[in-house]
């Protein structure tokens, strides 16, 4: 039986409306039914206290404490039904049936597990002792040894059932010991947070928000981050033990930031394929075209120069470099933005038989890794590699693949090539990564996510798994986590401003609509600019005028708010309006204003009747921008306004690539000169783009100025049956 079982569901919605005898009896008889639902007596002992407690109601006991009891006896109904829930998972799933079967072949306790990690840091430290000639051999023993261990102990935590408050403290130690290595804290992370992403635990849960606050590795601590953002989870009756801790964590201004590079990151990260299409369609083919080497199956090739081509085009090398390093720079432009520019490529080559382990997705990179033991010295001893140790700016998942690769590659590769790989300068430049930047904890944080992105998407399992990353329930998923009910009212709500440009310039609009509903008020002007941009994006001008009316009622000085009420007001065909706001704007301005604002100012000047004072003003500008085009249509306009059918047809002569509107336009002077074949044609061309509704429409509109010019409102309905009659 699938997790999402009706089951379970209807177990879930028993506890959280507070009918615990129902739920305790759907998960008996669910659990007598099935011999691997087994528990350890929780789900009995729930049941026993339960009935006590409400023995001792019907006896007529008073408890002043009744309340505090029956919240404590919700939580462990939903700590019954998580073990049941992971017992399923276990069972139906088969990523968690293999993590549990090897659990089943290697139980660790926290205790163990403390002993062994520290034998392990022991015996690496008693290396040093070792002769030359034994230490290889005894290095790469211990290395397998302990890789072995640590996947069972990613195995043991991701299928963990609920944990008591004891046990969140005792990995809680083992995870802040000193003598636990970096790495292996780490995995063990990583392993904690797919664990309560798959089934959520109030104590794994505080585990990562403690390892957050109290890690002093900077590795760990990121973990943790994205950890227990992901795994929020406010929609328990028994969160309010979890609301209190959000609260405190964002009471501090430095969490609040990281939490909003972080929800920015996550957007970078679902961004990787509709950046990868970019990259391949607008960047690689030029960088391929002008690269001076073939790739083919048998490996990589030099290009022969072409001598010829040199002397007839000597300045085609020279632009053809200009072009590449062009497009490179975009490239990492992208990158320094946030884009996981490298997800495309490496995407490809995660077909290695190490990917198949599940733990190998997070584990840091490492040259003793067991399975990197096929890589021959030759190859670990090149610059390339030793980049991967340090400057490197791939995530860990794309090192491994990346020196996988090259096992199989660089035999085949030219010396040129090679002798690029030899030297410490493969990713010289912009491409490298300082030391610096690689210790700063928004890029410990990207290297993780997409590691996490990575996994989710390409692991050979992926479809068995729920993928965070996945935009569902519309536009929120848990890597939204601002969307969260737990941050309302928080100081996260100060940081969601931020958030909503950044969604709206990624024009990310179903996740900028969705968050706008979460936070603001009539009198916090940026969050009303920031819904009439959206209303302004959807074309509903009314609601972003009243949006706009809001923000200037708390700043009527507003330049930005007076631009998008101009604009809104003339798009609504509220032209006074426009023009009594573009001419405060215009009287607030303390530098010159731009030609868009002036075009628009005319614009509404026009329509609402000023056309002869308005044409003075088009000269100047036309003077001024003399190959403008959009002047030049604001011209042609107040041409036709005055009845100057011939001026205006030439003046949409000259534009140079017309626009639907240009032949609309242009087909209102035809109309009016009586050529109504010529009138007919650029009316149905502006039909073939835009569609007959939309020039119904749009005659309707123009009609007032139209009729003033003579034509009468039968003309315009039979213009329309002329436009549609083949």
């Amino acid at each position: 039986m699938p997790i999402t079982s009706q089951n379970l569901d209807e177990i879930h919605h028993k506890i959280s409306h507070h009918k615990l005898n129902d739920a305790i009896r759907l998960m008996r008889n669910r659990r007598d039914e099935c011999s691997w639902l087994r528990d350890n007596g929780n789900l009995d002992a729930l049941e026993r206290d339960y009935r006590l407690m409400l023995d001792y109601m019907m006896r007529g006991v008073r408890d002043e404490k009744r309340d505090e009891v029956f919240a404590k006896f919700v939580g462990r109904a939903f700590r019954c039904l998580g073990d049941m829930t992971m017992r399923h998972l276990c069972h139906d799933n088969s990523v968690y049936r293999s993590l549990a079967l090897l659990t089943e072949r290697e139980q660790l306790s926290v205790e163990t597990m403390r002993e062994r990690l520290e034998t392990f840091v022991g015996e690496r430290t008693m290396l040093t002792l070792l002769p030359e000639e034994q230490k290889a051999v005894r290095s790469a023993e211990i290395y397998r040894q302990h890789h072995e261990l640590m996947k069972a102990v990613f195995a043991t935590l991701v299928v963990a059932p609920q944990w008591s408050n004891a046990e969140r403290e005792a990995f809680l130690e083992l995870l802040l010991s000193p003598t636990v290595e970096s790495m292996d804290a780490q995995v063990m992370t990583s392993a904690i947070t797919l664990s309560c992403m798959a089934v959520y635990d109030i104590n794994k849960w505080r585990l990562l928000v403690e390892l957050y606050r109290r890690s002093t590795d900077l590795q760990v601590r990121q973990r943790a981050l994205v950890g227990w953002a992901f795994t929020l989870y406010s929609n328990r009756v028994d969160f309010p033990a979890g609301q209190a801790i959000v609260d405190e964590l964002t009471s501090s201004p430095e969490v609040c930031r990281e939490l909003l590079e972080l929800q920015i990151q996550v957007f970078y990260c679902q961004d990787a394929e509709k950046d990868t299409r970019t990259i391949q369609r607008d960047i690689m083919p030029d960088l391929v075209k002008n690269s001076h080497l073939n790739i083919t199956r048998f490996g990589i090739t030099e290009k022969e120069d072409d001598t010829l081509n040199d002397i007839l085009h000597p300045e085609a090398e020279e632009k053809a470099m200009e072009d590449m390093e062009k497009h490179f720079h975009r490239m990492l432009d992208m990158q320094k933005q946030g884009s996981d520019i490298y997800f495309g490529g490496f995407s490809q080559m995660k077909k290695f038989g190490f990917f198949y382990t599940m733990m190998n997705w997070f584990v840091p990179f490492y040259q003793e890794h067991p399975d990197l033991a096929h890589v021959s010295d030759k190859i670990k001893g090149k610059g390339f590699f030793r980049t991967m140790l340090t400057a490197s700016p791939f995530c860990d998942s794309d090192k491994y693949s990346f020196v996988l690769a090259m096992v199989n590659v660089y035999d085949k590769m030219p010396d040129s090539v090679k002798e690029m790989l030899d030297g410490d300068a493969m990713f010289a430049g912009h491409e490298s990564v300082h030391l610096e930047d690689a210790a700063r904890p928004a890029f410990v944080r990207l290297m993780y996510l997409q590691d996490l992105y990575r996994f989710f998407r390409l692991y050979n399992q992926h479809n068995e798994l729920s993928n965070p990353f996945d935009s569902r329930y519309g536009g929120v998923g848990p890597s939204f986590f601002f969307m969260n009910a737990a941050f309302k009212g928080t100081a996260i709500d100060d940081k969601k401003g931020d958030l909503s440009h950044f969604l709206l310039k990624r024009e990310r609009f179903e996740e900028f609509d969705n968050l706008l509903s979460t936070y603001g008020s009539d009198t916090d002007k940026n969050y009303q600019l920031l819904c009439a941009s959206g209303a302004l994006r959807c074309e509903d001008y009314a609601s972003a005028i009243v949006c706009l009316r809001r923000a200037l009622n708390v700043d009527p000085t507003d330049t930005k708010a007076l631009r998008l009420l101009g604009k809104a007001l003339l798009m609504e065909g509220d032209n006074t309006g426009a023009a009594t706001v573009y001419n405060q704007l215009l009287l607030l301005l303390e530098t010159p204003p731009g030609r868009g604002l002036l075009l628009n100012y005319s614009i509404a000047r026009l329509k609402s009747g000023e056309v002869e004072q308005v044409m003075k003003d088009i000269f100047r500008l036309e003077y001024e921008y003399p190959n403008d085009a959009d002047v030049r249509r604001v011209l042609a306009w107040g041409y036709l306004l005055q009845g100057k059918t011939a001026e205006a047809i030439a003046e949409y002569g000259k534009l140079e690539s017309p626009i639907p509107g240009d032949h609309l336009n242009c087909g209102y002077c035809h109309w009016l000169d009586n050529n109504i074949q010529e009138a007919v044609r650029l009316f149905r061309s502006y039909a073939e783009e835009c569609g007959l509704h939309h020039l119904e429409r749009e005659f309707k509109q123009d009609f007032p100025y139209l009729k003033k010019l003579g034509i009468v409102e039968t003309d315009s309905e039979l213009m329309l049956e002329l436009v549609d009659t083949d």
